[in-house]
Formats: structure tokens, C-alpha cells, sequence
């Protein structure tokens, strides 16, 4: 597993742009800590296990732990290096910014030839546009500015008695449009979305041109007043975010607290550390529904709580060491472990269609709980042991048996692969449409019935039999609409064929009207985004013109799932009468 994580971490940190990796070397990480930490705790147990003092106990590291530690500090001084470059860069572009500012003033308080003002206007304003990010602290101050200084411009010089009476009118229209379009915010409950679409608004009300002196006082205010209210609710709902954090933190310290007072209770019997390990449990199922608690705090918080659950634990173990009934308990747990390790060893005579990855599991299962089960009787451990591993070797023998004939296997399922194709390939039509059909749909039965083929082989197969089966399709004349509803028929069919039919109808049935929900759900969320868009905005749009194609294909992909619904219930329905019939036939022998 360590090998695994090494690979991975050290294939994403050649990346150049480690930033857009960053999530998922960040869960390596913490998928090796917790394997790590795991792996030391069973050596830890294993070493005291003997009487040896766990003080003395050293975690030895292998080449895997000295390497992924090196990959840390990598890493780490990467990552350093990214946030001083994202640091300089933003102080650069603030200077830029600044200097900019000071530009317009002098632009403002000098210039007074309108042609060359609005070049220079332009020109400054092309050269903001173009800075990159600054400090996140500085944002609001130098766009207020800027703003203020873009309307001081557009007041101050002449050309604004030179402007059009229907440009004030089209930006002062454009703009209580907007106010109103800000409005519709309070209406989201998504905040992420809120902020998204707020920043975009404020963007645009920065883009609109300047209207009427008479009007621009209660426009600005509207749109001032809103915003501060969006503001608000933002910072509102990030606040509860924040108390309900702190409200969590409270809340694991208490159950810390409450693990605490467990640990100064005396237990002097079985019954009394029952008890103990109950009320242990329960704190921890308290525990997994408490949120996330202060950044910083959660990992502190936890690792408390992981350490007095440890030592609760650890006395206990300590308690039953030299108790016979934890060896009477392990002797009878381990012959109920050796019963259902020989019920698994027996394998039934398809080999082919067995799950030999899930009784794999199964036999993983049993030897973690062999290892649970603790240490039985002195004379017995032994005997018990080579019994239980007999079993499991058996196990494992026949699966390796089998497993080694798996490439064999394949080769021939890859050469019936090819004949199908090759079948199918030279097939031609006759004048009977549903015998057509038939052949196609069994072709398709055959292809599916036949086993697993060599990897390197699996796309060039199935690109092959997608290409001749699509060909033979195609010689009957049916669009893709009739052909989809043929293939779905001829699954309820084989689904009607199993042994569960019922079950495998309605499974499917499910899986349908959970898609149907998904399908609707996004339809929703579609038409809520058109609710975004003026009226005015034009259908060449091609944001608006991207959400009408995406709309249009959901409400085809609903009713095409919904035809595949209708389908489905009348194959149960009919299932169900059948299943009546047979009821009251049975019923009727039996009475006579």
C-alpha cells in the first residue's frame, strides 16, 4: 500500500503546476498518516502483548516511510515557494494599481480637451483591466477608488452635456434592471452561488455608463443598499458557520471530558467494563455526528479524543490479560471462526461464474477477526491455529489454481470474441424485420455471455463489435430511437428470464426513476438559470444559447427514460399476475 501512495504522490509532484494537484496529494498524505499510524498502534499492541514496556517501543521505518517523508519536506518547500511568488506578484500589481489611480486624478484635475481625455481615459482604463490579483485586504479599497474615480471622470468633463438623452435613459434602465436582478438573490439559498453571482453583478454595475444627475442619486443608493444587504446576509451566514464550529469544538471537548471521567472509574468486573466499553461507544457514535469543528482546534480535539479512547482500551486489555474467561471467550470466538472458515472453503463446481474476490474478502474478514479474538488456552492456541489455517490455505490454494488458468481462459474467450465479430461482420438482412431483430438482439446475448479476455484486447474488441453490430443495425432502416427501445425491451426480457426476475425488474426500475429525479432536478436548475438573463438579452447569446441545448436535451433524455419506465411496470405488472395465477392454482390442488 505504501509502494502505491509513493507511486502516486511522486507522479503528481512532477507536475509543474502542483496548485491544481493539490487536493489530491493532500489525501495521499492523509491516506498514508492514517495507515501509518494504524500499522504502529497493531505493532505497538503486539509489542506489550509480551509484558514488554510500551516506552521502550520504537515504530521502525522501512525505505517506503523514509521516502514519503522526504516527498513531505518536498513538498512543503514547494508549496512555500508558490505562496511568496503568489505574494510578490500581488504586491507588484498593487504598486501598478496605485500608480494607475494616481494617473487618473492627474487625468481628472487636468486634462480638458474631451477627445484626448477619453484616449487617455481609455488607455488607463485598458492597462487596470489588465493587472492581475492583488492582496485579497487591498480589493475593496482600490476598487472604490477606482470607482469613485470613474465617476468623478464622468461628471467632471465636459462631454457628459454632449451625451444623448437615450444613453442616460439606457443606462439608467440597464441598471435598475440590475438592482432588481441583485434583488432576485435573497431568493437563492446556495451562499457559494449567492457570492458568485454578486461579484458578477458588481462587475456589471461597474461596466454600465454614467444617467440623469437627478436620477443617480436613488439608483446608487438602491444599488448600494442592496448590496449591503447581500453583504450582510453573506457575512451572517458565514458568522453562523463560524459559532456552529465553535459550538462543535465545545461539544467534542465535552465528550473528551466525559472519556476522562470513564478512565478515573474503577472496573472490577466483566459486567463493569461492558458498561464502560457501551458508554465508550456511544460517545464515539455521538462523536461522528458532530460537524467539523475550529481550524486548528478539529485535529487537537481529535487526537485528545483518539488518545483517552486508546488508554480506556488499553486498561481493559490490561484488566483480562491473565483472565480465563478471555481465553475461554478466544477459544470459543476462534472454533466459530474455524466452522465458518470451512463453509467458505467449499466452492461450488462453476468455478467460472464464482466470486472468488469477494470470498477472498470474506477469508481476509476471518483472519482480522482471528486476530481480534485474542490469544485462547495455552495448550489449545496452537491446535487451533493449524486447523483454522489449513482451512485458509486450502482456500487460497485453489484460488491461485484457478486464478493461474485465468490467461488461458481469456485467450479463448477472445478468439470467441472474434468469431462473433467476424459473424456478425458477414451477416446480411432478410425480408422477416422481426427475425432480423432477433438475430441482432441474440447476437448481442452472446457477446454478453461470454467471459473476460486478455486487457491489452478489450478496446479493439469492442470497438470491432460496436462497429459491426451498429453496421447491422443500420441495413434495417430504424433511427436510433427505435433501436434503443429494442435493445431496452430485450433487456427487460433477460431480465424476466433470472431466477430473482422481480427483483432484478424493480432494481432496475429504481435505477430509472432515480434518473428520471436527477434528470428533473437539473431541468429545474436550468430554467432558474434562464430567470438570470434580461429580457432583452438576445437568444445569440451564447451563454443563454448553451443553457437552451442543454435544456432542450434534458427534457428528451426525461422522456425517453419515462418511456423506458412505462415499459418496465408493465413487465412487472404482468410478473405479478403470473405469480397470482400460480398462487391460486396452488391453492385450488390443495383444496381438492
Amino acid at each position: 500500500m505504501k509502494e502505491g501512495i509513493y507511486s502516486k504522490l511522486k507522479a503528481l509532484l512532477r507536475e509543474d503546476k502542483i496548485q491544481d494537484v493539490k487536493s489530491e496529494i493532500d489525501m495521499l498524505f492523509k491516506e498514508y498518516n492514517v495507515a501509518f499510524e494504524e500499522s504502529k498502534r497493531q505493532m505497538l499492541e503486539a509489542f506489550t502483548s509480551d509484558g514488554d514496556n510500551p516506552n521502550d517501543f520504537e515504530m521502525p521505518l522501512d525505505e517506503f516511510d523514509r521516502k514519503i517523508e522526504d516527498l513531505k519536506q518536498s513538498y512543503a518547500t514547494r508549496l512555500k515557494a508558490l505562496e511568496e511568488q503568489r505574494k510578490n506578484e500581488e504586491r507588484t500589481n498593487l504598486e501598478i494599481k496605485r500608480n494607475l489611480l494616481v494617473e487618473f486624478k492627474e487625468l481628472i484635475e487636468s486634462e480638458e480637451k474631451i477627445n484626448l481625455a477619453f484616449e487617455k481615459y481609455n488607455e488607463l482604463k485598458e492597462r487596470w483591466d489588465s493587472v492581475a490579483r492583488v492582496p485579497a485586504h487591498t480589493v475593496k479599497e482600490l476598487q472604490e477608488e477606482f470607482r469613485h474615480l470613474n465617476e468623478q471622470f464622468f461628471y467632471n468633463i465636459r462631454i457628459y452635456r454632449e451625451l444623448l438623452q437615450h444613453d442616460f435613459k439606457k443606462n439608467l434602465e440597464a441598471k435598475n434592471d440590475l438592482v432588481a436582478r441583485m434583488n432576485s438573490l435573497f431568493k437563492i439559498d446556495n451562499i457559494k452561488e449567492v457570492e458568485t453571482l454578486h461579484k458578477a453583478f458588481q462587475m456589471e454595475w461597474d461596466q454600465i455608463g454614467p444617467t440623469f444627475k437627478e436620477d443617480w442619486e436613488e439608483v446608487k443608493n438602491k444599488f448600494y443598499d442592496t448590496t449591503h444587504r447581500i453583504q450582510a446576509r453573506i457575512k451572517d451566514h458565514y458568522q453562523k458557520v463560524r459559532d456552529s464550529y465553535k459550538q462543535n469544538l465545545e461539544k467534542k471537548e465535552a465528550i473528551v471530558d466525559e472519556v476522562k471521567a470513564i478512565l478515573e472509574q474503577k472496573f472490577e468486573s466483566l459486567s463493569d467494563w461492558k458498561k464502560g466499553e457501551k458508554k465508550i461507544e456511544e460517545l464515539r457514535g455521538e462523536w461522528k455526528k458532530i460537524g467539523f469543528a475550529t481550524k486548528g482546534k478539529n485535529d487537537e480535539v481529535w487526537n485528545n479524543f483518539r488518545e483517552v479512547t486508546q488508554q480506556f482500551f488499553q486498561n481493559r486489555k490490561e484488566f483480562f490479560g491473565e483472565l480465563k474467561d478471555v481465553q475461554k471467550e478466544a477459544s470459543s470466538a476462534k472454533l466459530k471462526l474455524i466452522e465458518e472458515a470451512k463453509r467458505l472453503a467449499q466452492i461450488p463446481d462453476n468455478k467460472e461464474s464464482f466470486d472468488w474476490r469477494g470470498r477472498t474478502s470474506d477469508f481476509v474478514n476471518l483472519q482480522r477477526k482471528w486476530k481480534e479474538a485474542g490469544n485462547s488456552f495455552r495448550g489449545e492456541e496452537q491446535k487451533l491455529w493449524k486447523i483454522f489455517r489449513k482451512e485458509c490455505d486450502g482456500f487460497f490454494k485453489m484460488r491461485d489454481e484457478f486464478w493461474a488458468g485465468a490467461a488461458e481462459r481469456e485467450k479463448a474467450n477472445a478468439a470467441l470474441k472474434k468469431e462473433l465479430i467476424e459473424t456478425v461482420a458477414k451477416w446480411k438482412k432478410t425480408e422477416d424485420l422481426e427475425a432480423n431483430k432477433t438475430a441482432l438482439l441474440h447476437f448481442d446475448n452472446q457477446w454478453k455471455e461470454i467471459g473476460f479476455v486478455p486487457k491489452n484486447q478489450i478496446s479493439k474488441l469492442e470497438d470491432g463489435y460496436k462497429k459491426a453490430i451498429a453496421q447491422a443495425w443500420e441495413s434495417l432502416g430504424l433511427d436510433s430511437n427505435e433501436r434503443e427501445k429494442i435493445k431496452f425491451e430485450n433487456k427487460i426480457e433477460n431480465l424476466q428470464s433470472n431466477n430473482n426476475a422481480e427483483k432484478s425488474l424493480k432494481y432496475e426500475l429504481r435505477a430509472i426513476s432515480e434518473a428520471i429525479s436527477k434528470q428533473k432536478e437539473m431541468k429545474l436548475q436550468l430554467e432558474n438559470n434562464l430567470g438570470f438573463f434580461s429580457g432583452k438579452t438576445s437568444k445569440a447569446n451564447p451563454l443563454m444559447t448553451n443553457v437552451l441545448t442543454e435544456l432542450e436535451n434534458v427534457t428528451s433524455k426525461i422522456e425517453e427514460l419515462q418511456e423506458k419506465k412505462k415499459l418496465l411496470n408493465v413487465a412487472i405488472r404482468s410478473l405479478e399476475k403470473e405469480q397470482e395465477a400460480e398462487v391460486e392454482t396452488e391453492n385450488n390442488i390443495e383444496e381438492k
